[in-house]
């Protein structure tokens, strides 16, 4: 063979296999998604996806390179093209027959309070049987192409180093492509399928080549193993244990730094869609950039002391990382470096996008590189001293280093977290392996003056540990910036599942994170509690209920309240937060004790899939938003659909979201809920949605509302979640969800997620249309409500069952008030003060009786405009209307004093003026213009 043609298939063949390796990412990533309508979504359930996919990968490299040894195969690129193909042919098969395999799962997967051990085994056993056959052949592929090119002109370092990076740079682009591009436009069965056309194109083209060569003649003599740098004296077969149990070690390393900072760095960036697509984009970006580079290394003198340098500055990189994620990130000069990123000029989406770059590369480039330069050399040393072929070398410490992946997925998630108490002292003990490896080999190495080399690195080593100590409490900058210094956590435990946080917010109130994100708090009572106390208030009898997620416990709570519920099962992904509903018993009433209550720690999906149990009300809270990606799996047709099969047939669903999401998303998560459920009722509580869905007409009834307010334990829960009458719970009654427009987007569904896609480009659009999401939203529902009126008056109803109590009119009286309220206040912003008075004036004219603060504040404003015109009896008339509607209203008591003052009526003006400071003793107006009046 020419030396041109060799390149030429050199080149040909290097890009088959980066495209092996982008469609092996794309299969990795999308496999995990589609094993959670059998596993769930629990971290529990992705580490046996994990797992399984990389013991595949081990059993292909052990296999293949006993081949190899046995010589077995003659024709390498052949064989590979083989290989290709299978990948190619069992993703079909397995595309067509995963969404069967939930008969399999379901013979261990019935659902139970204590932990099931074997429940895990066997499933992790059956998730390796079905991926067993692909990840064994991918396994397979490196192994057979270093034994092909490490012949001839190819050196092993060269061809090692060439072809571990460019499958990793494959992958790299396999991320990113997948995160932003595939999911969103094809859906994951979609993208599974491009994968698997790129499998059987690669495999093609391999087979065609082998056949090309084998017509022509043409092979290339194995080249031999290169004289090995260690010491005469020291043993081959000792030194190459030493170096499998390496290859062991940085694997595990490797793969626990991966998962450990991911948890990190999710805490103090945007958990979005995107931001896992950008770390796994530049950790094999960074592999594929230390492979690269090391395979054009020419000469290394001393490939020993290189493999110390490389730990050595790893160690190093761990313990800047633990004082960027425990300290640094607390600074003012990392938020101002990081954090201040907005403009008027860009969408806010492309500066999130922009922080978790940054914080990404901050983060993971350089270490990676330094793995990525690791692997190849620590092959080329294998090589060296094994004196093996090529392919049955790199077989060997490739298995010994997916072994170690497999246990650096597993170990520090559920052993050593668990054992050491937290993830910086987990990353303070794998830092201190990377020292170890380090000065172990420079004892081995022919470096001279080794003991002052030792003695240099472990000072430095020990100095930068002192340097960069830290707090024991990750940074979170989450928007309500729960670890400013003033709210410092009371209970903080970084566990199995994410790390869960109870403070004092302002201390003022107590609130819950988990993984930064505040999930419950006592702030949010008033969400809390509706969600629970909704139910029942209909006709439908109730009894059992699910809750789905723990939080505070507030939610259950309510429900607990209720006496005629005999059962109330929990299911709670993060066990964590057991620990922490000690702090919130005034809410909780301490269910733990409750005989009623039965707790599951599991992944909702996958509870309800293998469960057969039925209920009367599911009660779920749908979160949302950029930080809250991984619970669009709750927002799903799949999910709405399982919860639909485990209710009775009068059963209640009912889910809550925000309607501060951006428009397309709200209209997508209506649509979703519609195509289910054949009854569904929207109720608007301040920003919140509650959608009550049924199998059959679901109407709110007057005595049971009024009897629930006459229950003093009920009736206190609701005035703390600000309800306060019976005619106020049927005045959020919005009609049923009848969403019909033209341009709702698709279905949200675990094989096309759309929702987690573009959260801030849309919620940008929004702000563009109509100045907020929640605007926008409000005006969508007040549009469908007006156009679905016939249906509403027709149908039996919230309205129609209940016309004696409220009526349609005086709901769509409450909607336009609210919203002219909103456009009230855009006009004040704007300073278009005609305007402002126009849509204020419509708030009090509309006159709600149910929305009393809203027509305070409007009679306020339009009261001060006329005091500003001088026109103090005019004032008059609306500030006495604003304290009519809300009597301890501070503003409008200091207003209405000011008139008198300045009609002369000393008296009254004091009167209100100390009315006011008893309100708010902070009001200077009210001092200045009482000490004024003495």
């Amino acid at each position: 063979m020419s030396k041109n043609a060799t390149s030429t298939q050199y080149l040909l063949i290097s890009f088959l296999f980066f495209i092996s390796g982008f469609s092996g990412l794309i299969y990795q990533v999308l496999w995990t998604r589609q094993f959670k309508l059998l596993l769930g979504s629990s971290i529990l359930s992705i580490s046996i996806i994990v797992a399984t996919f990389m013991a595949g990968l081990l059993i292909g490299a052990w296999w293949i390179g006993k081949r190899l040894a046995k010589k077995k195969i003659k024709n390498e690129l052949q064989y590979y093209g083989y290989l290709e193909i299978s990948i190619g042919l069992y993703g079909i098969l397995l595309l067509l027959l995963l969404p069967y395999s939930k008969v399999l799962f379901s013979l261990v997967g019935a659902p139970s309070v204590e932990f099931n051990y074997i429940k895990l085994i066997i499933n992790t056993l059956l998730t390796f049987l079905i991926l067993a056959v692909p990840t064994t052949a991918m396994g397979a592929t490196l192994p057979l192409l270093i034994n092909y090119f490490s012949k001839g002109n190819h050196t092993f370092r060269k061809t090692i180093g060439h072809f571990y990076g460019i499958n990793a740079l494959g992958a790299a682009i396999a991320s990113f492509v997948a995160g932003f591009f595939f999911i969103k436009n094809f859906g994951v069965n979609g993208s599974v399928f491009i994968a698997i056309i790129l499998n059987l194109i690669i495999g093609i083209f391999a087979i065609y080549i082998a056949a090309k060569n084998n017509s022509t003649h043409h092979s290339i003599p194995e080249a031999q193993p290169a004289t090995s740098d260690h010491t005469p004296s020291a043993d081959n077969n000792r030194l190459s244990q030493i170096i499998l149990a390496t290859s062991f070690l940085t694997g595990f390393i490797a793969i626990s730094y991966e998962v450990l900072w991911i948890r990190c760095l999710n805490y103090i960036s945007n958990n979005s869609t995107y931001t896992f697509s950008i770390i796994l984009f530049i950790f094999l970006l960074g592999i594929a950039l230390g492979s690269f580079s090391l395979s054009y290394i020419k000469q290394l003198k001393n490939k020993l002391l290189t493999v110390a340098i490389f730990q050595y500055f790893l160690a190093i990189a761990s313990l800047l990382i633990i004082y960027l994620f425990y300290a640094f990130a607390y600074t003012d000069t990392f938020s101002n470096w990081f954090m201040q990123t907005n403009n008027s000029d860009t969408p806010i989406w492309y500066h999130n996008i922009g922080l978790n770059l940054t914080l990404s590369i901050l983060v993971f480039l350089i270490p990676s590189i330094l793995m990525g330069m690791t692997f190849p050399l620590l092959s080329e040393l294998y090589y060296d001293n094994k004196q093996v072929k090529s392919g049955e070398a790199i077989s060997q410490i490739y298995v010994v280093n997916t072994f170690g992946n497999i246990l650096g997925a597993l170990i520090p998630i559920f052993v050593l977290i668990p054992l050491l108490g937290s993830i910086k002292w987990t990353l303070y003990l794998l830092a201190g392996v990377n020292l170890l490896i380090a000065l172990y080999y420079i004892l081995l190495s022919n470096t001279p003056k080794k003991n002052a080399l030792l003695l240099m690195s472990t000072s430095i080593f020990v100095a930068v540990l002192m340097l960069t100590q830290s707090n024991n409490v990750l940074a979170s900058l989450e928007n309500v910036n729960e670890d400013a210094y003033s709210d410092k956590p009371i209970f903080y435990k970084e566990g199995v599942m994410a790390t869960v946080k109870v403070y004092n917010q302002h201390n003022t109130y107590q609130s819950l994170s988990i993984d930064g994100v505040t999930i419950a708090s006592e702030a949010f009572k008033a969400k809390e509690s509706t969600i629970a106390h909704l139910p029942f208030f209909t006709d439908k009898p109730i009894k059992n209920v699910l809750a789905v997620g723990l939080a505070s416990g507030s939610t259950v709570g309510s429900i607990l309240k209720h006496p005629e519920v005999e059962q109330l099962d929990v299911v709670e992904i993060v066990p964590s937060v057991m620990d922490a509903l000690d702090y919130f018993k005034t809410s909780n009433g301490g269910l733990q004790d409750n005989p009623k209550v039965s707790i599951y720690i599991d992944d909702i999906f996958s509870h309800l899939n293998y469960s057969d149990k039925k209920y009367d009300v599911i009660s779920s809270d749908g979160k949302f938003g950029i930080l809250n990606r991984s619970n669009t799996t709750m927002l799903s047709k799949d999910y709405y659909q399982v919860c639909k099969e485990h209710l009775n047939p009068k059963g209640i669903f009912i889910q809550w979201i925000t309607t501060e999401i951006p428009n397309k998303h709200f209209k997508t998560i209506l649509k979703t809920t519609q195509a289910v459920f054949p009854h569904s009722e929207l109720f608007l509580i301040r920003k919140n949605l509650y959608i009550m869905s049924s199998l059959e007409p679901t109407a709110l009834k007057h005595d049971r509302i009024v009897a629930n307010f006459n229950d003093p334990n009920i009736s206190q829960d609701l005035y703390d979640s600000h309800i306060f009458t019976p005619q106020e719970v049927m005045a959020y009654y919005i009609g049923p969800n009848l969403d019909s427009s033209d341009n709702t987007p698709l279905y949200n569904t675990l094989n096309t997620p759309v929702i987690e896609y573009d959260y801030n480009l849309e919620r940008n659009k929004d702000i563009i249309k109509g100045r907020t999401s929640f605007f926008v939203n409000l005006l969508h529902l007040y549009q469908n409500y007006n156009k679905n009126k016939a249906e509403i008056i027709g149908s039996k109803n919230t309205i129609t069952v209940n016309k004696d109590y409220i009526n349609y009119e005086s709901n769509q009286r409450y909607l336009s008030s609210r919203i002219a309220y909103l456009q009230a206040h855009f006009a004040m912003q704007e300073q278009q003060i005609d305007k402002m008075l126009t849509f204020f004036q419509k708030v009090v004219d509309e006159n709600h009786p149910e929305n009393n603060n809203n027509i305070a504040v409007a009679a306020k404003s339009i009261g001060e405009y006329h005091f500003q015109q001088k026109k103090y009896r005019k004032a008059l008339d609306y500030f006495n209307l604003a304290i009519k509607k809300m009597d301890g209203y501070s503003d409008a008591f200091t207003m209405r004093g000011l008139c008198y003052y300045y009609l002369g009526d000393m008296t009254a003006s004091r009167t209100n003026l100390e009315k006011a400071l008893s309100l708010n003793p902070q009001d200077q107006t009210a001092i200045s213009f009482l000490n004024a009046i003495q």
